[in-house]
């Protein structure tokens, strides 16, 4: 019996007609860490114009008389003090870096970011509040509470992202990239030993 020919039979086989492009997956993960690292941007500068009216509401309060530094006043102090580091803690979750996130997981969860964030606004529309009438004061007054507002609003983007997995998405997609840059390294630590080993045995070194 002949065999079938190459052409007949190729012609028997359906053309898939919706196969996906080679790097269509790597330009979508590109373009949703594209989306994630924004978010993470826009929470940092937020995070930062907290921190200010932390630290803007410790001088204004901090010039009050002396008959009304009590403990009281030393204790709210303190808070906005803790406002001031929370909000420099929750910056350096927004760069994402490894050591803040193996020091403190919960951070690396959208929903604990979500909740943190959450407190921060409302620590900072109570305790980053000035006392008096002129025009810094009602300036701060207003900062502070556009600034808390936007927190705010960060953190229900990331609580609503925790909910629908985004999250769990991003995680994903960081850990693929940082497997590539340390494959890549891998590889360029690789090719400069052989180049060292070639150069050794008095080989030529093919470019």
């Amino acid at each position: 019996m002949p065999p079938p020919d190459n052409n007949e039979s190729s012609t028997l086989l359906p053309e898939n007609r919706f196969t996906p492009a080679p790097h269509t997956s790597g330009r979508i993960s590109y373009s949703l860490l594209a989306i994630f690292r924004t978010l993470n941007f826009v929470t940092g500068l937020t995070v930062v114009s907290v921190g200010v009216s932390f630290f803007l509401a410790i001088i204004l309060r901090g010039s009050a008389p002396s008959e009304e530094k009590d403990l009281y006043f030393y204790s709210g102090q303190g808070v906005r003090v803790f406002g001031v580091v929370l909000a420099f803690t929750l910056l350096l979750v927004e760069t994402e870096a490894s050591f803040i996130l193996k020091w403190i997981p919960l951070m690396d969860l959208w929903m604990g970011r979500g909740l943190m964030q959450l407190f921060l606004a409302c620590l900072t529309y109570r305790e980053a509040y000035p006392r008096g009438d002129t025009d810094m004061h009602k300036s701060l007054q207003l900062y502070r509470t556009a600034s808390s507002a936007a927190l705010i609003g960060c953190a229900l983007v990331h609580m609503l992202g925790s909910a629908l997995c985004l999250g769990q998405l991003r995680r994903r997609l960081l850990k693929k990239e940082r497997d590539l840059m340390n494959a890549e390294q891998e590889l360029l630590e690789i090719e400069r030993r052989r180049r060292e080993l070639s150069r050794a045995l008095g080989r030529n070194v093919e470019v």
